[in-house]
């Protein structure tokens, strides 16, 4: 479905994937506990810090800075630590939880139908998030993504991603990029990169929450796929 065919594209969508598109279950965070251990050698967990709106590289280095690791050490490994997530994650595919937020499936292929350019905002690395996608039948609807094994700051994937769109797809209108998500990272991610924002209420912050973060447009959920369309289109 996906295709680096320059098209003129009205504007590039990016979603957030946990919260947003997704809920996954918490069995997920159980996989970077036993890959602490297996790389690191060391027993830890993701709850040991607050992780919510986080992108993976920045949440190993904070769990394991609390280990008092250095950064150096903590770098040596990340590559493998996020190829073991991905490796367990694989494994486990199937029997792990994804529960698809109401409206999601709707909003993406109504957009992509439409003509716009869609991509990934998220913390989880490239191929644990195209797993998902694939896993919830949206594997080719996003060409295009910034991920949590790429940068240490959410902001920067929004830059990332909106690179990628420029080589691959020329899409050069910066002024029509919106980010989607259910936290104020999101929000704040995209506030940073110069770009608009969406903010939806699916996950645990509230319109309200999202507002205060300076969403640009803040829903309730994503089934109002008309009112999507208004937005994106102004």
């Amino acid at each position: 479905m996906t295709s680096n065919a320059i098209m003129n594209y009205p504007a590039l969508i990016l979603f957030d994937v946990d919260g947003t598109l997704v809920v996954t279950s918490d069995e997920y965070i159980q996989l970077f506990d036993e890959a602490f251990e297996s790389v690191y050698g060391i027993k830890t967990s993701i709850k040991t810090i607050e992780h919510s709106g986080k992108i993976d590289k920045q949440i190993i280095r904070e769990v394991l800075r609390k280990q008092r690791l250095s950064d150096e050490l903590i770098m040596e490994h990340m590559e493998a630590m996020h190829e073991e997530v991905a490796r367990r994650f694989d494994a486990r595919i199937n029997s792990l939880q994804l529960n698809i937020i109401e409206g999601s499936i709707e909003a993406v292929k109504a957009l992509y139908s439409t003509g716009f350019l869609l991509g990934l905002i998220t913390g989880n690395t490239e191929r644990v998030a195209r797993a998902k996608m694939k896993k919830i039948g949206l594997g080719d609807y996003f060409p295009v993504g910034g991920f949590g094994n790429e940068a240490f700051k959410r902001s920067e994937l929004v830059t990332i991603a909106i690179e990628k769109a420029q080589n691959q797809f020329n899409f050069t209108s910066r002024t029509n990029v919106y980010v989607i998500g259910d936290t104020p990272r999101d929000i704040e991610a995209g506030k940073e990169a110069g770009v608009k924002t969406i903010g939806v209420a699916t996950g645990t912050y509230s319109t309200d929450d999202l507002r205060v973060a300076g969403a640009d447009n803040v829903l309730l959920n994503l089934c109002d796929t008309k009112e999507i369309m208004r937005i994106v289109a102004q």
